[in-house]
């Protein structure tokens, strides 16, 4: 049982003013508007004046912080400063825990390409202490991905083909299949293997997943065939 499942059910399944933002955060922040986003950043503040030393509010009020300016300005100098002094904190800690990768996720593609190859041997090392917690697999996968990502825009496609069969075995157990078509894609692509791609865009297709089928084209498009 996790620390937050523990808070939630001790507060007779009410969830206390950290723990419902925690969830807020964390289950709707790719859905919310900007200025929810604030409301929440300001939350975060209040809640940090009153404990200050909480590591997981300030990681999300980290994570809050660098969205706001993304989503404001873009990838501009500023956001690749807050990200920059996000991962000198993280940098730090010897071990990294949920709210640690969460974070390190936020900011993965702010890091410079060799930066990302340096670390790469450590985030695994992370990610595998936590193999086998089941709640946090979802947010292995996002990290899995984003770090393939950043691998495959960099057209470094052997990395990218081995974090990305990390994934696509992640996908297989969580039964996700949105995910299993897109690892499949993208694999397909790195190996130059037309008949994988095709068997991961189908999958995207028939289970009506528009956006992660138009998004994963573009890549097909952008990386193997010019004019797929």
């Amino acid at each position: 049982m996790s620390f937050d499942k523990f808070e939630y059910i001790r507060n007779y399944y009410q969830p206390n003013e950290k723990t419902e933002l925690i969830l807020r955060i964390v289950n709707n922040i790719s859905l919310i508007d900007t200025k929810e986003i604030k409301e929440l950043y300001k939350k975060c503040g209040e809640l940090l004046k009153k404990h200050p030393n909480d590591i997981q509010i300030q990681n999300l009020s980290d994570i809050l912080k660098i969205a706001i300016e993304i989503r404001e300005n873009g990838f501009s100098n500023h956001s690749y400063q807050i990200a920059s002094e996000i991962w000198k904190k993280l940098e730090k800690r010897d071990t990294w825990y949920m709210s640690d990768l969460r974070l390190l996720t936020s900011i993965l593609f702010h890091f410079s390409i060799e930066n990302v190859r340096d670390i790469t041997e450590r985030i695994l090392e992370n990610l595998e202490k936590y193999r086998y917690y089941k709640e946090l697999h979802n947010l292995r996968f996002t990290l899995l991905s984003n770090l393939a990502s950043v691998y495959l825009y960099n057209r470094l496609f052997k990395e990218c083909e081995y974090i990305t069969k990390l994934s696509l075995d992640l996908a297989r157990v969580l039964k996700r299949y949105d995910q299993f078509g897109a690892t499949q894609v993208r694999i397909g692509i790195c190996t130059h293997d037309e008949e994988l791609i095709q068997k991961g865009l189908h999958l995207l297709d028939i289970t009506e997943e528009t956006i992660l089928f138009e998004n994963l084209t573009n890549e097909v498009r952008h990386f193997h065939r010019s004019d797929f």
